[in-house]
C-alpha cells in the first residue's frame, strides 16, 4: 500500500477517511448519474471532452488543486489547458434532477397491452437527454444499441446503433411522454452501423449512411444489394454489444446470414472492417414434410445433415445458427477469448446429443472457447451448451424446461451478464405462462431465479401470469444494482437487484411513449443513463436516472478513470478532495 495512505493517523485524517469510506459505500449502493465528460483527449497541454448534457456545475482540477469552473450550461465540446503536458487532472460534473427513471412519481402505471407488464406498477419519471426533434433520433429499422463504457478508449461514451433497412424515415409517430416531437425527416442510405457522441452529435460524420463493415472474406458483413439474399433481409445486423476493448460484437439474426461479427469501432469515412467469428453463415429453418415434421436429422437447417434434401440445409459445416445476442470474456491477445451466444437454431442433436430434449433445446446459450486465433473461415470448434438447455432445475412453464419452443408469432430473446458473472436471459411472452426473465449462475448451469415463480409468490396466486410479459431486451447497470428491460410496448421496467437477484416487489416502470410495439433494445452507459431503440416508434432515445450526483473523469498521468459518486450530502465533495490530494503529483500513484 502507498506510504501516503499509511500516514493517515491523526484523528482528523481518520475522520476524513471514514467519511470517504461512507461515500464509497453509498456509491456502491446507488447508481444515479446523468452529466459526465466523455471522449476525453489530451493533446499537448490541451484537454478536450464532450459533455453529454447541460449540468448545474462543471469544473476541473489540476494536480489536486482548487476546482476551476467551466461553462456547463450547454452540452457538447469543451476544452481547457493544463500548465504542463505531464499534469494530472479531473473533470467533475455535478447535477440535481428531480425527475428520472429511478425516481418514483407517486403514480401507478396501468396495464396497457399484452406486450408490456401484466400488473400495475409504480411509475418512475421520464427525463430525456436525447432530442426527439433531432434527425439523429430517427431510424426506420433499429435493432440494437450499445455504448462504449471504457474511459481509456478514444470512443468512450459513443453509442452505436444497428439499423437493418434503408429508406426514408418520417418523425412524428411518437406521442409522449410530453409533446409529440416534430417531424425530422431523413433518408437512411445502406443498412449497418451508426454512431453518436454522448451529446447526440454525429461521432464520425457519416450522416445518414450506415456503415457495413468489410469482412475478412472480402464481402460486406451484413446483407447488401447484389448478394444472394439482398437488402430485404431484416435482422441483418441485429443486436450489438461494445466490448471492454471497444470493439463491436454484432449479431446477425437473419436466416440467410446468421453470424457473429467482431467489428472495429472507428467508423471514420464510412468504412471499417470485421471478422466473422464462427464457421459458416446462416440459420435457416429445418426442412419439414407436409405435416410440418422436421425431416432433418437434428431438427435444424444446419449442415452437414445427410437427411436434408439438396438445398434445404446449409451446404457447409456450421457450429451456429441465427444469433440474437452475445457476450465475450478474455481476448485473442491474451489467448483466452471466450464467446457466448444466444442461438435461435442450434440444438444439441447437431453435435450428437442424445438427450430427451436434444432436438428441442434451441435458444440456449452456447460457449465457444476460442483462445488466441480465429481462422479466416471462422472458428470451427464444437461449443458447449449452457442455459437454459442444461441447467438444474429446469425453468417452469416452458416446453421441456427450455426457452426455445418456438411459439406462434416467433420469440425474441436477449442475454446479458452482471458484474459478478451471472447470466440474465429474457423472452417476450404475451400469455404470462412462461418466465420472461431468467437468472443463472456464472457457469450458466444453475437456475437462480425465474420471474414466473417470483410473480406467483409475490401475488400469492399459484396460477398468476408472469408480471414480466413482453420483454424485448435487457441490460444490467454498471454497478450491478439494476436490471432494465425494454418492453415490446416501449415502456422501460427497472428492477433492483439484491446480490444479483431481481427484487420484483420494488420494480418501477417508466413511460416510454406511444405503445406501438417493436421495442427492440436497451443499454446503460458508464454513468447509468439508459439508451433505447424502437423500430415501432422509429426512435433512438436516451433517458436520465435523475438524482443529485457527481461524475468524475480523471487522468493520472498514464490512464483515465471514471467514477460515479452519489451526493446526498457534502460528503461526496470531501471524498473528491481526499482522492485528489492523495493522487496529486507528477507520477502515477500505486494504490
Amino acid at each position: 500500500m502507498n506510504s501516503r495512505i499509511r500516514l493517515i493517523t491523526s484523528f482528523a485524517h481518520v475522520a476524513l477517511f471514514a467519511c470517504a469510506l461512507v461515500c464509497v459505500m453509498s456509491a456502491a449502493s446507488l447508481l444515479q448519474a446523468t452529466p459526465y465528460a466523455s471522449r476525453v483527449t489530451l493533446s499537448g497541454s490541451t484537454v478536450s471532452f464532450i459533455l453529454n448534457q447541460p449540468t448545474a456545475s462543471l469544473t476541473y482540477s489540476i494536480n489536486g488543486g482548487a476546482p476551476v469552473a467551466l461553462d456547463g450550461s450547454t452540452q457538447g465540446s469543451k476544452t481547457f489547458n493544463l500548465g504542463s503536458p505531464t499534469d494530472h487532472f479531473s473533470i467533475m460534473a455535478q447535477n440535481n434532477d428531480a425527475t428520472g427513471f429511478l425516481i418514483p412519481t407517486g403514480s401507478i402505471m396501468p396495464v396497457v397491452s399484452s406486450i408490456g407488464l401484466s400488473q400495475p406498477t409504480n411509475q418512475s419519471g421520464t427525463k430525456f437527454i436525447s432530442d426527439d426533434a433531432s434527425p439523429f433520433s430517427r431510424y426506420n429499422s433499429p435493432r440494437g444499441v450499445s455504448v462504449n463504457t471504457n474511459p481509456n478508449s478514444p470512443y468512450f461514451g459513443i453509442a452505436y446503433i444497428s439499423n437493418s433497412a434503408t429508406g426514408p424515415v418520417v418523425g412524428g409517430n411518437v406521442v409522449g411522454p410530453g409533446n409529440t416531437p416534430p417531424n425530422a425527416f431523413r433518408t437512411l442510405v445502406g443498412k449497418g452501423l451508426y454512431a453518436l457522441n454522448a451529446d447526440e452529435s454525429d461521432a464520425f460524420g457519416n450522416g445518414d449512411t450506415g456503415v457495413n463493415p468489410l469482412n475478412i472474406d472480402g464481402f460486406p458483413a451484413f446483407a447488401f444489394t447484389g448478394n444472394s439474399f439482398g437488402t430485404a433481409v431484416t435482422n441483418s445486423p441485429y443486436r450489438i454489444r461494445v466490448g471492454t476493448d471497444g470493439t463491436i460484437w454484432a449479431a446477425d439474426y437473419s436466416d440467410a446470414n446468421g453470424q457473429l461479427f467482431q467489428v472495429q469501432p472507428n467508423l471514420t469515412g464510412g468504412v471499417t472492417t470485421s471478422v466473422n467469428i464462427l464457421a459458416g453463415s446462416g440459420g435457416p429453418p429445418p426442412p419439414a414434410d407436409g405435416s410440418g415434421t422436421p425431416t432433418s436429422t437434428d431438427a435444424t437447417g444446419l449442415g452437414p445433415d445427410p437427411a436434408c434434401a439438396a438445398g434445404k440445409c446449409t451446404s457447409t459445416f456450421q457450429n451456429h445458427g441465427s444469433i440474437s445476442s452475445s457476450w465475450t470474456t478474455g481476448s485473442l491477445a491474451a489467448g483466452n477469448l471466450v464467446v457466448y451466444t444466444l442461438d435461435e437454431d442450434l440444438d444439441s442433436a447437431h453435435f450428437g446429443g442424445t438427450g430427451a430434449n436434444n432436438k428441442l433445446d434451441r435458444n440456449s446459450i452456447w460457449k465457444y472457447s476460442i483462445g488466441s486465433s480465429i481462422p479466416s473461415s471462422g472458428f470451427n470448434g464444437t461449443p458447449t451448451q449452457l442455459a437454459p438447455g442444461v441447467p438444474s432445475p429446469a425453468a417452469p412453464g416452458v416446453a421441456n424446461g427450455l426457452i426455445g419452443d418456438f411459439p406462434p408469432g416467433g420469440l425474441i430473446t436477449d442475454m446479458t451478464r452482471g458484474p459478478d458473472g451471472k447470466f440474465y436471459l429474457s423472452q417476450n411472452r404475451s400469455s404470462g405462462g412462461q418466465p420472461g426473465i431468467l437468472v443463472y449462475d456464472s457457469t450458466g448451469t444453475t437456475l437462480l431465479f425465474n420471474s414466473l415463480d417470483a410473480s406467483r409468490t409475490l401475488l400469492n396466486n399459484p396460477n398468476a401470469a408472469d408480471i414480466f410479459t413482453g420483454v424485448g431486451g435487457i441490460d444490467i447497470s454498471p454497478d450491478g444494482k439494476w436490471l432494465a428491460t425494454m418492453e415490446i410496448d416501449n415502456d422501460v421496467a427497472l428492477i433492483p437487484l439484491v446480490a444479483g437477484i431481481p427484487d420484483i416487489a420494488h420494480r418501477l416502470l417508466m413511460d416510454g411513449g406511444t405503445n406501438t410495439g417493436n421495442g427492440r433494445d436497451i443499454s446503460f452507459d458508464a454513468a447509468g443513463n439508459l439508451y433505447t431503440v424502437s423500430s415501432g416508434q422509429g426512435m433512438y432515445r436516451v433517458y436520465s436516472p435523475g438524482g443529485k450526483t457527481l461524475a468524475i473523469t480523471s487522468w493520472d498521468g498514464s490512464s483515465f478513470s471514471f467514477a460515479v459518486v452519489p451526493e446526498p450530502t457534502s460528503c461526496g465533495l470531501i471524498l473528491l478532495a481526499l482522492a485528489m490530494s492523495l493522487c496529486a503529483g507528477p507520477k502515477r500513484r500505486d494504490w
